[in-house]
């Protein structure tokens, strides 16, 4: 319930049959959105990334979550490919 006061996010656990790629990603991106939301130093990443992007430090984030090289080109493309973000 901390996550919710602080932050306005809100977990809502559904039990539902997923196959195993699809429950680690689930998992990575809970496990991400947990420590990212409740370290009010990591969350001012988060306020970067949504509102400052110029700001938003793409190395330190690969750093903290350890993603690997590989992954993080990946992750990179996929950005660019989905344009910049709306004026905030």
């Amino acid at each position: 319930m901390v996550l919710l006061a602080t932050r306005l996010v809100g977990l809502q656990k559904q039990e539902r049959s997923l196959p195993p790629p699809l429950i680690l990603q689930a998992s990575t991106v809970l496990e991400l959105l947990r420590a990212f939301y409740s370290d009010d130093e990591d969350y001012q990443s988060v306020l970067d990334f949504n509102h400052q992007p110029s700001r938003f430090d793409f190395d330190r984030l690969l750093e903290k979550t350890r993603v690997s090289a590989a992954a993080a080109a990946a992750a990179a493309a996929i950005a660019r490919a989905a344009g910049p973000p709306p004026p905030s």
